[in-house]
C-alpha cells in the first residue's frame, strides 16, 4: 500500500506515467514544464509545503485548498499519486525557459539527511 509514509522514487516507466498525468490535469497551473503559473515553479528549490517525496505526495493527496491546490485523491491511486509525485521530484533543476520567480522555503536533500546524520550522533552520544 503506497502512502505519504513510505512512497518510493519510481523507475523511468513510473516517472513517464508520472508525466502522462502531470501534462493532462497539472500543468494549467504549475506550466507544461513545471515552470510555475498560477501554482509556483517546481522545478528550483524552493517549495511551499515541503519538498520531500512525502512532502510532495501529501500535497497531491489532501491539496491545500486555501492556496489553490486541490486534493486529487479522489481522482488518482497511490499508485498514480507516486508516479506524479517522481515525476515532480525529476522536474529539479531543469531550468525551463520563463521560470516563475521562486516562493517558499529553500529544500535541500543533504540538509535533510545532515540534520538526521547530526540528530543519530547526538543521540548515540547521549546514550554513551
Amino acid at each position: 500500500r503506497v502512502d505519504e509514509n513510505n512512497i518510493l522514487m519510481d523507475d523511468a516507466g513510473g516517472i513517464a506515467a508520472g508525466k502522462e498525468i502531470f501534462q493532462q490535469a497539472c500543468w494549467a497551473c504549475h506550466g507544461k514544464l513545471g515552470e510555475g503559473g498560477a501554482g509556483p515553479n517546481l522545478t528550483d528549490d524552493y517549495w511551499i509545503h515541503k519538498g520531500s517525496l512525502n512532502d510532495i505526495y501529501h500535497t497531491l493527496k489532501v491539496g491545500y485548498p486555501e492556496k489553490g491546490m486541490q486534493s486529487w485523491e479522489k481522482q488518482y491511486s497511490p499508485r498514480q499519486l507516486n508516479n506524479i509525485t517522481s515525476f515532480v521530484k525529476s522536474l529539479r533543476g531543469t531550468n525551463p525557459p520563463n521560470g516563475k520567480a521562486a516562493q517558499g522555503d529553500l529544500y535541500s536533500e543533504a540538509a535533510i539527511a545532515d540534520s538526521a546524520t547530526t540528530v543519530l550522533v547526538k543521540d548515540s552520544v547521549l546514550k554513551k
